[in-house]
């Protein structure tokens, strides 16, 4: 589990290694890339997968300032170039697909095809934001009760998930300046509606049914924007349809990435 420094971050990933065509996961907002050990334990034999945590998640090092997506998007290029790695499928869920579009939009050469869950182009919901910024404040000013902490599951993944006690028990030991760091960073990022039609990878867009966090259209719009996009909605799945309903996902992807190809998929540059 190596820790490197990328951009002037201390940055926490997991690599599977090995001389194949690369995975690369970014995760959604409060979690880490511990999130993805199903997936990477699913195509780990014909993929080299990595997963990353990002700046001020999991055992990444916490920015003593402000940051944006963009940042994100950077760090990821900045690892995939810190491990020789030329191109690679970015799958992202929530913020990691925001995260996976910026990367695919400022780095477009590192970028084969996108996996992208749980996510959307513009900003957060108008709508929606309030609540999340509510939460988010309650939570940093008194610590994180039992009633947030099923609020934020019921968000993030879907609180009755057999897997969700874990990740309660990571969100308690959040610290406060972290956490309004990170929701910044989630709370004012920038539209990328008009841009990702700039964007001719090959891109699965999975969405669950009843994701409470990004609603269907908007979903639907960010896929109907991106020029080479198939869409998949998995009814009863919530905002990480990977940790839900895996036989679903990885089915999916497994057919996208045998559409997308690995002959051209040159990990290691020369």
């Amino acid at each position: 589990m190596p820790i490197t420094k990328l951009r002037g971050q201390h940055i926490h990933y997991e690599d599977t290694r090995g001389a194949k065509p690369v995975l690369v996961f970014a995760h959604s907002f409060l979690m880490d890339g511990s999130m993805f050990h199903g997936l990477a334990q699913r195509f780990c034999s014909q993929w080299r997968c990595i997963s990353w945590d990002a700046r001020g998640h999991g055992r990444s090092e916490g920015p003593p300032q402000d940051f944006s997506y963009d940042d994100l998007a950077d760090d990821l290029d900045a690892l995939l170039v810190h491990l020789d790695i030329r191109k690679a499928v970015v799958v992202g869920v929530s913020q990691g697909g925001q995260v996976a579009l910026r990367c695919a939009l400022r780095h477009s050469a590192r970028v084969r095809a996108l996996v992208l869950m749980g996510t959307q182009a513009s900003t957060e919901d108008p709508q929606k934001l309030p609540g999340h910024t509510s939460l988010v404040q309650e939570w940093a000013a008194g610590g994180l009760s039992d009633p947030m902490a099923k609020g934020v599951a019921h968000r993030l993944v879907d609180a009755g998930w057999h897997g969700i006690t874990e990740w309660q028990a990571k969100w308690a030991r959040w610290q406060p300046a972290q956490l309004l760091r990170c929701f910044a960073a989630f709370a004012g990022r920038d539209d990328l509606t008009g841009r990702v039609a700039a964007l001719e990878q090959p891109a699965l867009v999975i969405h669950g049914g009843r994701d409470v966090c990004v609603s269907i259209p908007r979903a639907q719009a960010m896929a109907q924007e991106l020029p080479n996009a198939r869409w998949l909605q998995i009814p009863g799945a919530g905002h990480a349809p990977h940790l839900t309903h895996p036989a679903e996902v990885e089915a999916a992807m497994a057919r996208f990435l045998a559409h997308v190809g690995e002959s051209d998929m040159h990990l290691v540059a020369t």
